[in-house]
C-alpha cells in the first residue's frame, strides 16, 4: 500500500475536486465523468494517492475523494 500524504484543510478559495459522501453499492463515477487525477487545493494527485486532511483519509477515484474513515 502506498503512503498517505499530509496535507492541509481543504480551502475553499483554490480548487478542490468533490468529496464523495455515503454511497450505496451503485456505481459512483459516469464515463462522461471519468478523469484519472484529483485536485485538492490546487495541487493534482494521480488516481489511487491517499491523502489525510484533519484528521481524514481520502482516496482519488476517478476524478473524486472517497472518504475512507
Amino acid at each position: 500500500m502506498a503512503d498517505i500524504i499530509d496535507v492541509e484543510p481543504a480551502d475553499l478559495s483554490k480548487e478542490n475536486s468533490e468529496i464523495l459522501g455515503p454511497t450505496g453499492n451503485e456505481p459512483t463515477v459516469q464515463l462522461s465523468e471519468f478523469n484519472r487525477t484529483c485536485v485538492w487545493n490546487d495541487a493534482e494527485f494521480e488516481h489511487g494517492v491517499r491523502i489525510r486532511a484533519d484528521g481524514k483519509t481520502y482516496e482519488c477515484n476517478f476524478g473524486k475523494w472517497i472518504p475512507l474513515d
